[in-house]
């Protein structure tokens, strides 16, 4: 959960408890191999040119949106404590960085969880609505949200992976996975019927829906995270109470409540797309991890059945 306000006009701050040790988060933030694969706001993608981690370093890189649009970087590091703070001014270039924004950031153990929480100050309320575009508070969430699916979805041996190649150009699968009148006909189990019940497609909206089984109903939804179009579906997976409210698997209460699914598209050639799926545990107890490791083998048939039946779909409509 991010705490996110303004502390005076001129300031924006988030603060979050991510659940990974305060080493591997701190790494996150310094480590060129992994800082690019998650930094910015949903969409972006970014290019390291260059990176001195420490007291006096840089950081010289550019930021990809998702419009194809980049934007030059530049952080000057003022402090670096391991573990413990960053501290750095933030430009676009080395020769506008002291004309910048100031940021601090810090790690705080929490019981083998790390809380980070991140202030940027700015030179007064109306510099920071130029810098920001009035934009930086939904960046700032999404930014976090970024970094945590990416640790999550470090955990290779609790990471469950699904792919097939389908016959439909990226556009149709993409289409298929994100419009109420499609996704009816094809998600959940083989047997299920499943009923839209709330529909919002947007980042921080969610999928609520009833699958209608041989054995009884079954809530669920999907809270959305990071959309990229063609490209990626970041959601946050759970059951539900039929009034929409998260509880324990109904099947399987040992099972994690939570779970972070990734649906990537790919293009093979143009009428060909690979969809690949991942889910993975968050903020699970030790045991609940467990079982959902156990749980695999099932996981693969239940979602080879998803897949069987958005194969035939697709044949109906491509």
């Amino acid at each position: 959960m991010a705490k996110e306000n303004s502390i005076q006009d001129n300031q924006l701050f988030i603060s979050r408890v991510i659940h990974a040790p305060r080493e591997l988060v701190f790494k996150m933030w310094t480590d060129p191999e992994h800082m690019p694969k998650w930094w910015g706001p949903n969409g972006f993608t970014n290019t390291i040119h260059a990176m001195e981690h420490g007291t006096g370093g840089f950081c010289d890189y550019t930021m990809h949106d998702p419009d194809g649009k980049d934007w030059p970087n530049y952080q000057r590091y003022r402090e670096v404590i391991p573990n413990e703070k960053i501290e750095y001014m933030h430009g676009s270039t080395v020769d506008d960085v002291e004309k910048g924004f100031h940021v601090v950031v810090n790690f705080e153990d929490i019981e083998g969880a790390t809380r980070i929480s991140m202030l940027m100050t700015f030179e007064s309320a109306e510099d920071k609505q130029h810098k920001t575009e009035g934009g930086a508070k939904n960046g700032l969430t999404q930014h976090m949200n970024n970094m945590e699916d990416y640790i999550t979805f470090l955990d290779t041996d609790g990471v469950f992976t699904i792919s097939r190649e389908f016959n439909a150009p990226i556009q149709l699968l993409y289409e298929v996975h994100t419009q109420k009148e499609h996704i009816m006909h094809f998600w959940g189990p083989k047997e299920s019927d499943t009923e839209i019940i709330e529909f919002d497609l947007n980042t921080g909206g969610r999928i609520f829906y009833c699958m209608h089984m041989p054995d009884g109903k079954y809530y669920a939804q999907q809270i959305f995270r990071e959309i990229v179009t063609n490209k990626l579906l970041t959601m946050m997976t759970t059951f539900c109470n039929e009034q929409g409210a998260a509880i324990h698997p109904p099947m399987m209460e040992t099972l994690p409540m939570n779970m972070l699914t990734s649906m990537g598209f790919e293009a093979v050639d143009e009428h060909t797309t690979r969809l690949t799926i991942k889910v993975v545990p968050f903020n699970a107890t030790t045991d609940e991890h467990q079982a959902f490791v156990q749980l695999k083998d099932s996981m693969h048939e239940g979602y080879t059945g998803t897949l069987d039946v958005l194969e035939q779909y697709l044949k109906t409509i491509n």
